[in-house]
């Protein structure tokens, strides 16, 4: 799957005429199974040549619409089975762009790691922006060296630090109401909507988000 391949076979380019054509190489040699004239065996072969047409024609498109990287119809359906981050970014625009997804997160880098975040969050869509493993105090240093998400000998909790130009933020509500920072007041912070979807999706929970501005 990680090649994607097309649904590619001689198979499936035939037409009503291939049919007919097979047929008529396949019958006797003589005037009574002669294709050019108005004979009726002729045209019941002509004619019978037309509905195997549409079986095989049915059956290359039941099989285009199984594979992810051909599928029209039920697009949608396939990329919700292959885990697509609609709740993020929508539905792909078609089964490219779905292909494009299961490249992704069949590539030996898929998992939990911050270089495969990053692609997740550059296949969404978002540039600029940059990330490094960071200790729970935000230090690159100490748990980046146990594996993000792992505590070392210290007790240390690993975490990421996305770095990002301030235009992409926005102020979220962490509690209901009005006036973020007053004191008695809700407490808001920056974050990026697009990065907090993905994150819910590809990140462990326990593993610390941290931003940036730059």
């Amino acid at each position: 799957m990680s090649n994607c391949c097309t649904v590619e076979s001689s198979s499936c380019d035939v037409t009503h005429q291939d049919y007919v054509n097979s047929f008529e190489d396949s019958l006797p040699k003589g005037l009574i199974w002669d294709f050019d004239s108005e004979r009726t065996y002729p045209k019941f072969w002509v004619s019978v040549a037309y509905p195997f047409w549409l079986l095989n024609k049915y059956i290359c498109d039941v099989v285009r619409e199984l594979n992810p990287c051909t599928t029209e119809d039920l697009l949608k359906r396939q990329a919700i089975l292959w885990g697509y981050p609609v709740e993020c970014i929508g539905y792909p625009e078609n089964s490219d762009r779905l292909c494009q997804w299961l490249r992704l997160v069949n590539s030996e880098c898929a998992g939990t790691s911050v270089q495969f975040f990053e692609e997740v969050v550059a296949f969404a869509g978002l540039t600029g922006v940059r990330y490094l493993e960071v200790g729970h105090d935000g230090a690159q240093a100490g748990c980046a060296q146990a594996g993000c998400g792992q505590a070392n000998s210290d007790g240390c909790q690993c975490g990421i630090l996305i770095e990002a130009p301030a235009a992409l933020f926005v102020k979220r509500q962490q509690q209901a109401g009005p006036c973020c920072g007053q004191a008695g007041k809700p407490i808001c912070t920056d974050s990026i909507p697009l990065i907090d979807c993905l994150v819910g999706r590809f990140v462990p929970a326990d593993l610390k988000i941290i931003y940036r501005k730059i």
